[in-house]
């Protein structure tokens, strides 16, 4: 989710944001700070439908015992337990990408209606980039609220796994 190393070049025009075109991805990169970039993944999930995804690794691993962490991560992380429980307001969910359950990364997606005459890069559309915006900021509270008022001390320092 986040890296020291921007992966691709800023423009003037685009000072915010960047992009990187990967195999099957386009990398939405922001620049969060000096040295800082968050990074919103784009990718077709079938002709008429996008997912934007942030990746945060294995850091969901924690979460083993819902029943009991929950009722916890509503009291210090009240976005991130929107997000988790499926009441954000946004529409993201939790969600699992890869090929198989065991190799899987956990993060945050959200579904983008698509133009399925559009290649990938044509279809990041004036909509799909707000909404990549919006998730990025959401991204930021969430990891802020983590390091702020973590709901259990490793979930604190687990945030180094988030860093590529």
């Amino acid at each position: 989710m986040l890296s020291a190393k921007a992966g691709a070049t800023f423009s003037m025009d685009c000072p915010e944001f960047t992009f990187a075109v990967r195999k099957d991805v386009v990398e939405i990169i922001y620049k969060v700070k000096p040295g800082v970039y968050l990074v919103v993944n784009f990718a077709r999930v079938d002709a008429t439908r996008g997912m934007l995804f942030v990746n945060w690794g294995r850091f969901w691993d924690r979460m083993t015992n819902e029943r009991l962490q929950l009722p916890k991560v509503e009291t210090c992380c009240p976005v991130l337990y929107e997000v988790l429980t499926g009441g954000d307001k946004d529409g993201m969910i939790e969600m699992e990408f890869g090929v198989s359950a065991e190799d899987a990364d956990h993060g945050f997606g959200l579904e983008v209606p698509l133009s399925d005459k559009l290649p990938l890069l044509l279809s990041l559309t004036p909509s799909v980039i707000n909404k990549a915006g919006a998730m990025r900021m959401k991204m930021l509270t969430i990891y802020n609220e983590l390091v702020k008022n973590p709901p259990f001390p490793a979930w604190k320092s687990g945030l180094d796994e988030v860093w590529e």
